[in-house]
This record gives structure tokens, C-alpha cells and sequence, in this order.
């Protein structure tokens, strides 16, 4: 899809010769523009008036078969020399067709954006017997008027002292000044304002007093602080011979350089985009018929572009997302905006594929939707990766709600025979003397609550990592439930040679909390401390009351945590290494729970640690508001 970059080229110059030749029909000046080739483009309605027939049998004749009566170009042929040079010239000749006498011709080149002359413009005036111009234009005659306050260039009266007396419409615009108003340059020396004077051209406008015509470009800043680049073009009167003035017209020509520069590097741009873009870009027209297939879109389909150019965008759809590809169409031009939309399309060996696409409206100059464009994304390989993921997530899910069951099932069949041998184990240690017999009955029961404790936790895990855990919050005395966790670890404390210290100050505040799960999270806290500590140990509780927060910590002189580990240890099922787990026992849930429990109550806790000296848990429970 290109930008046609000519034709508004072709307009603009087109629009140049118009406002040129009005310009010149202000300076009483016949003018008539031609090309390379010395063909007439365009008369002024004076010149026309000189030769004594209509513009319209003046155009495409050649210039010199009109001007001089021959069938070639003079040999010194001044439009060729001014197209040679690339410099304006002025020169007074006879010519036969225009009548007798002396006529003063200016020929000026006229430039394309590359710097070679696109064609030549030439005003002619009638010279009298003292080469002076019949037109004495010393004022700004009724039926001139008009014509230079509406003409679309600028147009500057000088006087004698090439001072500026006037000014038209069009040069206020320019300069950027309302209407009522003066510019700057009102009643200055055109060779001492600024833009002039700074772009070394005072010289050149001086030239004017001494009778020769003058053209070129100019820079300038408007009072809207806009860079301009005016083209200037100048020509002096006279008045009985002598020197009276001149006038200026003046046209912007930055404006439509710059657009056209912008076009052009725009266009430049969007073909590099087009043409390197390993998407498929496809613009269609309102009839949904392709205008434009980039090589993206050959990749993809397997269709060469000039093959699919003037079909229909829907023989890329499968039947089937035809009426759905009408219905993103109709929303697309009601809204506008960008529609995004996962679809299929058929490519040229029938094979069907999924792409992300883009859809956007094209517009002309005046915001009016002249088609669509559409970029497609082939997601063919991600949406078999995304099936087989939501496949593999499915079976995942029915495996974790199977080992769900399967733990709800297995543990509560575990209670039942621990309660059971708990019971019994009482019973018959609370009815024999024998001291031998009741050790082992003493042992049998502790390794009975250890199984016991470990169903509960695997049944809590479950519970809290289901999100099925409920927690009954109520105001809970940490120091009651301390000195209980310390009491159900006593034995066990006591086999191991464990000392266990408490430290709770009499005021502690109260915290919200569950009191089971304060239970289970001082139990498995108190029971590793106890269990991962050296004989003759010691387990320290203390309790503190923190900034709205009770802080409780459980520390222990056993055989610390390496550093790299201390952030893994709550993590499911992890313990320091697999020797730990042989000699201490556990399945790496405790900690795991523990961390969860404590945050659903609106703690936290961290651990402190050294290798060799000690481990210290610190978890936090939130104090009652009053």
C-alpha cells in the first residue's frame, strides 16, 4: 500500500503557477510559465491579452513559436539559459508577435524539492521610446487592488527608500499578525529588518533601487514563533524614468516543503515497516476487497500478493467465522477504535490456522473510514501449547482433588485406631504394677501421640492449603496457652534432658487469634526447638508487646539453620538435608503450617539463626483494638 506523493506534488505546483501569475498580473507584468521542454503550462489572462487570443489555445504551445514566430528556439534561447544556469536573467528583445518595439523579459527558475529547475516563469513588459514601462505603477491602481488584497501571496509596496508603505492580507498571515494590526515590518527599511538583515540579503534587496529584479528564499521566525521559509520575489517601478519603489511578493514555501518532506520520509518509513514486518499486514477497501498483501502476508498464507489484490478478504476465512468477521466489521466502523480478536484463517493449501488479529479503520484527509487494516499474528503453536496447558491443568486438578480424598480418607481411618490403642494403652498402664511393663507402655503411648500429631497436621495442611481451614477468632491469653504448650511438652522435654524457660510479663495484652491454631503453632514451634536441640539444652519463651502486635519468641541452643536455607524451610516437605529428617524425625509440614497459621490470624514470623548455636522463631499475633 503506497502513498500517491505525486499528485499532491503536481498540486502544489499547480497552485504555485496560479499564485505566481496573480501576482505578476498585479505588477501589470504579462507572464506565462513553461517547461523544460519549452512548452506552455500557463498564461496570465494579460499575456493572453498581448497575443490576442484565449489562455486556453495559448497552453502546450511551445514558448518561442509564440513569442519570436520561429520553429525552433533562438540560439541564444533565454529559457534555456536561465535552465542551465539556475539563475534568473533579464534582457529586452524584440518581439514580432507581441508588436513593435522594445520588450523587457525576466525569466526566473523555478526549483523541485531535489534542486533542478521543474520549469521557468517570464513576464514580459512593453518598453517605450525612453525604456521606461508604459504601466507607470506609482500607486495601487482600483482594479489592482482587489487582486493584491486577495491574492494568495504576499504582496510589499516599497517607496523610493525601499521602505515598506504596504502591506496585503496574505503577508500579515504570513508573519503571523491579526488583521487590523501593522506588522514589523510597516514602515521599516526592508534591508534593516532583522530576517533580511540576518540572512545576508540586504544587499540584494538594495538592488532593486538600481532597477533589476530580484528572487530567492528567506528564513524567517513569525510573531507565532513558526520557522518559515518564504520565497521572495521582487521587481522595481518606475516613474518618468526614475526609480519610485517596488514591490515584494512573498509566499510561503516551508509550509508545503515540510509536508511534503514529511510525506515522503513518512512513506518512506511505512514502506520499510510494510515490507519487513514478519506479521501479515492486509488493507482492504469498503467493499472488503485487498488493496495491499505484505510480504508478511505472502509468508503466511502461501499467496503472492499480486494474486490476492482485488479479492475479497473473506477467502481467508473458514466458513464458519465469515458472519462473525461481518459483525467485527460493522463495530469497527460504528465505533472505530482497534477491534482484537483471536480468529482462524485459511491458508492457500487449506490448512486452517489461529491468529491474534488487529483491526483498524483507514482514513482519508477529512477523517472519513476508506477501508480497514488488519494485522494478523500466526498463534497457531501457543493456542496447541495453551490446550495441552488447560489439558494438563484439568488432569492436575482431579489428581490434587483425588489426593485430597485420599488424605480425608486415610487420616480419618487413622484416628480411629489411634484413639483406639490411646484408650486401651491407659487403661492397661493405669492396672499393672509392673514397672518394666509400664515403660514400655509410657514409650508405646508417646510414640502413639507422635502418630497422632502427625495426622492432625497433615489434615490441618490440607485443610489451609484447600482454603478450607476455619478459624474461630476470639480473644486469646498468650500466656495461658504458653505455659499449656509447655505443659503437653514436658515429657518429652524431660526425656531429652531439655530445659524449657518462660518469660511472660504479667500485663501481656491480649491478641486476636484462634486458640487451636495458637495451640498447633506453639506446639510445632516448642516441639522442634526441643527436638533439634542438644542434650543438657535450653528452650527459652519470651513475649513482648510490639506496636499494636504481641511478638512471642521460641529460641534454642541446638544446631542452627545455614543461612542459605532459612528461607526454604517453609517451604511443603523441606527439611535442612535428609540426614535431618532420619535423625529427627518429621515430614516438613510443622514449620509450613505454622507460617500459614500465623498469617491467617494477621502475623508474620522470621527465624534467626547460627549454625552450631541456636535457632530462633519469632511470630507476631495482633492485639485486641479497644
Amino acid at each position: 500500500m503506497a502513498l500517491n506523493l505525486k499528485e499532491t506534488g503536481d498540486n502544489v505546483v499547480q497552485d504555485q503557477k496560479v499564485d505566481w501569475s496573480e501576482a505578476l498580473e498585479a505588477l501589470g507584468a504579462g507572464a506565462f510559465i513553461v517547461d523544460k521542454g519549452h512548452n506552455i503550462l500557463h498564461v496570465s489572462p494579460l499575456f493572453a491579452k498581448m497575443m490576442g487570443r484565449p489562455p486556453e489555445e495559448l497552453i502546450g504551445k511551445k514558448c518561442y513559436a509564440l513569442v519570436h514566430g520561429t520553429n525552433r528556439p533562438p540560439e541564444r534561447c533565454p529559457s534555456k539559459k536561465t535552465t542551465d544556469t539556475k539563475l534568473p536573467l533579464t534582457l529586452e528583445m524584440e518581439a514580432p508577435n507581441l508588436g513593435r518595439g522594445q520588450f523587457k523579459f525576466t525569466i526566473a527558475p523555478v526549483l523541485d524539492s531535489r534542486g533542478a529547475v521543474k520549469w521557468t516563469s517570464h513576464t514580459i513588459q512593453k518598453m517605450s521610446d525612453n525604456g521606461t514601462s508604459p504601466n507607470k505603477i506609482n500607486r495601487l491602481q482600483p482594479q489592482s487592488d482587489e487582486i493584491i488584497k486577495h491574492s494568495p501571496v504576499g504582496i510589499l509596496k516599497l517607496d523610493k527608500n525601499l521602505k515598506v508603505t504596504y502591506e496585503n492580507p496574505r503577508v500579515k498571515k504570513i508573519l503571523g499578525v491579526w488583521k487590523h494590526m501593522d506588522s514589523e515590518w510597516m514602515g521599516n527599511d526592508i534591508r534593516m529588518i532583522p530576517e533580511v538583515s540576518n540572512a545576508g540579503l540586504s544587499e540584494t534587496f538594495d538592488t532593486l533601487s538600481a532597477g533589476r529584479e530580484i528572487h530567492g528564499e528567506m528564513p524567517i521566525i513569525s510573531a507565532e514563533d513558526r520557522e518559515l521559509l518564504l520565497h521572495y520575489a521582487g521587481t522595481p517601478l518606475f516613474e518618468n524614468g526614475r526609480f519610485s519603489g517596488a514591490l515584494i511578493a512573498l509566499d510561503d514555501r516551508g509550509g508545503w516543503k515540510t509536508a511534503k518532506k514529511k510525506l515522503t520520509s513518512g512513506q518512506v518509513f511505512f514502506d520499510r515497516v510494510f515490507a519487513s514486518a514478519p506479521d501479515a499486514i492486509i488493507t482492504v477497501d469498503l467493499n472488503d476487497d485487498i488493496t495491499s498483501f505484505s510480504p508478511g502476508a505472502e509468508k503466511l498464507f502461501g499467496y503472492p500478493s499480486q494474486e490476492m489484490i482485488g479479492r475479497s478478504i473473506l477467502d481467508l476465512y473458514p466458513k464458519r467465522t465469515k458472519r462473525a468477521r461481518n459483525g467485527w466489521r460493522e463495530t469497527l466502523l460504528d465505533k472505530g477504535g482497534v477491534e482484537r480478536i483471536r480468529t482462524k484463517h485459511v491458508r492457500s493449501d487449506g490448512k486452517t490456522i489461529s491468529v491474534s488479529l488487529s483491526l483498524s479503520l483507514l482514513k482519508d484527509g477529512d477523517s472519513e473510514p476508506v477501508g480497514i487494516v488488519g494485522i494478523s499474528h500466526d498463534i497457531t503453536k501457543e493456542v496447541k501449547v495453551e490446550r495441552e496447558l488447560k489439558k494438563a491443568l484439568k488432569e492436575l486438578k482431579e489428581l490434587d482433588q483425588m489426593k485430597d480424598e485420599f488424605l480425608q480418607n486415610v487420616t480419618h481411618e487413622f484416628r480411629t485406631p489411634i484413639t483406639a490403642m490411646l484408650t486401651t494403652n491407659r487403661l492397661i498402664k493405669d492396672s499393672v504394677s509392673d514397672e518394666k511393663l509400664g515403660k514400655l507402655l509410657e514409650l508405646n503411648e508417646r510414640s502413639t501421640w507422635r502418630l497422632n500429631r502427625l495426622v492432625g497436621a497433615i489434615l490441618d495442611y490440607a485443610k489451609v492449603e484447600k482454603g478450607t481451614m476455619e478459624l474461630k477468632t476470639t480473644a486469646v491469653d498468650l500466656a495461658f496457652e504458653v505455659g499449656d504448650a509447655v505443659s503437653n511438652l514436658k515429657s518429652l522435654s524431660e526425656e531429652q534432658g531439655i530445659r524449657i524457660t518462660v518469660q511472660v510479663p504479667h500485663n501481656l495484652p491480649e491478641v486476636m487469634g484462634d486458640p487451636e491454631a495458637v495451640q498447633i503453632i506453639l506446639g510445632n514451634l516448642l516441639n522442634n526447638a526441643v527436638k533439634f536441640n542438644r542434650p543438657g539444652g535450653v528452650v527459652d519463651i519470651s513475649t513482648c508487646e510490639k506496636g499494636g502486635f504481641v511478638e512471642v519468641a521460641v529460641a534454642d541452643t541446638g544446631i542452627g539453620i545455614p543461612k542459605g536455607e532459612r528461607k526454604r524451610i517453609f517451604e511443603s516437605f523441606y527439611q535442612v538435608d535428609g540426614t535431618t529428617t532420619r535423625r529427627y524425625d518429621g515430614t516438613g509440614l510443622g514449620l509450613v503450617l505454622t507460617k500459614k497459621l500465623v498469617e491467617l490470624q494477621g502475623g508474620s514470623i522470621a527465624v534467626e539463626s547460627e549454625v552450631g548455636k541456636g535457632s530462633s522463631f519469632i511470630f507476631t499475633l495482633p492485639t485486641i483494638e479497644l
